[in-house]
């Protein structure tokens, strides 16, 4: 698959949570990794957002083949359940005397929703759970750039103290992980881990990228 080029006005399928929305290219940006489109998505009662995505991830939301075979949810859905379940217990034994205040499919703007948000004392983290099937191909920027809406948003509405989190199936590429470095680094505090139920190792990854988020340290600190 390569990468070519989509004109303003083109009418495109972009990446939205597990699924797929409408929008209209309005624009583009840099070269190569890091060209991005600028789309216009609607999220309803004529609301609309410009969000950038790369190349790739538009050609795989518009590719029949790279769609979710049926039944796909099923395990979607397990996993999320399984990473929200890792992020209760992780928060209580970083800080036990937490007052657990935790939500799942919260809307942020019209047709927009976080998987899920934990309000800790100083900061909100929010989290987004990818999961990707095996014979589907992992596109790396689409879930960043989501988040990054996501952070925006927030800022917008006077939540200037948020994390974020995006939590994959599968092991974080070099370009995923040093995009979500170079992200934070810019201001973004994000960052990206593999999670996989009972592995010692994605147990040591979850709590290393909580506690990271958690005493993020702010600018305006």
């Amino acid at each position: 698959m390569t990468d070519r080029d989509y004109e303003v006005g083109e009418s495109v399928a972009v990446p939205w949570g597990l699924d797929t929305v409408d929008g209209v290219v309005v624009g583009a940006y840099g070269e190569g990794s890091s060209r991005r489109v600028l789309v216009e998505v609607s999220l309803g009662e004529d609301a609309t957002e410009t969000i950038p995505f790369s190349p790739r991830a538009l050609e795989l939301a518009r590719t029949p083949e790279a769609q979710r075979p049926p039944g796909a949810w099923v395990d979607a859905a397990r996993f999320e359940n399984s990473v929200r379940d890792a992020f209760l217990q992780t928060l209580h034994e970083l800080k036990p005397d937490w007052e657990e205040q935790a939500y799942s499919d919260v809307p942020i703007a019209p047709g927009a929703r976080i998987d899920m948000a934990f309000v800790l004392a100083d900061r909100l983290l929010i989290v987004e759970a990818k999961y990707i099937s095996r014979d589907r191909p992992f596109d790396d920027a689409s879930g960043l750039d989501q988040l990054r809406y996501f952070l925006s948003r927030l800022r917008q509405e006077g939540m200037d103290r948020a994390v974020a989190l995006l939590v994959v199936n599968r092991q974080p590429s070099d370009p995923l992980l040093k995009r979500a470095y170079a992200m934070r680094s810019s201001g973004v505090p994000v960052w990206v881990l593999a999670w996989e139920p009972e592995n010692v190792e994605a147990e040591a990854a979850l709590h290393n990228a909580l506690s990271a988020a958690m005493f993020y340290e702010f600018s305006d600190a």
